[in-house]
């Protein structure tokens, strides 16, 4: 299957961040390495203007369109999956991320959006995209969220991953177009690397 995998822009509201730091979507490096037999490309929406993102979905014609998001982003987010369905209303949308976790609700009341990714994807993306390839059901994939006419289902959620060093190594080569770009602050082009997840405070 083609999976086109898309980083949000919020750059006209961050103010001075931009400035500061433009890193690669590592959720997305890691999502994309988790799905190493299907056809997965990435599009920052950050690098990218006008009617790029159109374009892109008329000429890739993806099976699946994954969203990520922090809250911040969620607005934009939006925006994007209604794009997305006015050009390719047929090809389901995920949307993972922070903010599917920790506001599903809110993701859930996009109408454009067919899936929610609740905690880590690395696991469950790859079992969705194998239920949507199969055409359902979609019931035995943890950690996920999905509606059945007006009911939201939401499957069991997926135990964290307790091992970093057992998911594969992010596939960068799907953001080698765009790496030039990615900088932070004065240390110029820079790469990232995961070595922990979570945070300790339950703000």
């Amino acid at each position: 299957m083609r999976i086109l995998l898309v980083k949000p822009d919020i750059s006209e509201f961050s103010v001075g961040f931009v400035s500061l730091a433009r890193t690669a979507p590592l959720e997305l490096l890691m999502v994309g390495a988790s799905v190493p037999d299907h056809e997965c490309r990435i599009f920052d929406m950050r690098l990218e203007k006008g009617e790029a993102f159109e374009d892109a979905l008329r000429d890739f014609q993806p099976d699946v369109i994954g969203l990520t998001a922090y809250s911040a982003e969620a607005e934009a987010t939006k925006a994007l999956a209604q794009r997305a369905k006015r050009v390719l209303p047929n090809v389901p949308i995920v949307w993972g991320g922070y903010h599917a976790t920790m506001a599903l609700d809110d993701v859930l009341d996009e109408p454009c959006v067919d899936f929610a990714v609740r905690g880590e994807g690395e696991a469950t993306f790859p079992e969705l995209v194998q239920a949507i390839a199969r055409g359902g059901p979609y019931d035995g994939v943890a950690g996920v969220a999905f509606r059945r006419g007006e009911e939201v289902v939401l499957t069991p959620p997926r135990p964290q991953i307790t091992d970093l060093d057992s998911l594969p190594f992010p596939h960068w080569d799907l953001v080698a177009r765009y790496q030039a770009d990615y900088y932070l602050g004065v240390l110029g082009i820079a790469g990232g690397v995961e070595t922990t997840r979570g945070c300790p405070f339950d703000c």
